[in-house]
């Protein structure tokens, strides 16, 4: 009788996922096998496909986010090939410019004459009045 021996296939390794402080996660990661496509998931949500081995996401929310790559080939998916990894998303202080004064006032002013001249046009017509 023979000996089946099952062997591990390809697996994805040293999955790393930096946050970069501002709101970009960055994925690394290794993979010992034949070229494949990476299926990404964000939280269980597949977020994108890349045949590299690194991604880059901007969660759409703080907190803790927990990242699987998925390796996928035509005829198969390498379900024990899989890894995943968590990292916390802090809040990003995001900075909004000042609204451009100088043209809010030009606008502003503009604005006034028009309604200035429009009272005037209709003083000098008599109001509508027949």
């Amino acid at each position: 009788s023979t000996a089946l021996t099952p062997t591990l296939g390809p697996t994805v390794q040293y999955l790393e996922a930096v946050h970069d402080g501002t709101g970009r996660v960055q994925l690394t990661w290794a993979w010992n096998g034949e070229t494949v496509a990476h299926h990404i998931y964000r939280n269980g949500d597949i977020i994108g496909v890349t045949e590299a081995t690194d991604f880059s996401d901007r969660p759409p929310m703080s907190g803790v986010n927990t990242y699987t790559v998925q390796p996928v080939s035509e005829d198969r998916t390498y379900q024990r090939g899989t890894d995943d990894v968590g990292v916390l998303v802090n809040d990003v202080d995001v900075v909004t410019p000042a609204p451009a004064l100088g043209l809010g006032y030009g606008l502003g002013g503009l604005m006034i004459l028009v309604l200035l001249l429009l009272q005037i046009l209709a003083l000098r017509q008599g109001g509508g009045r027949t």
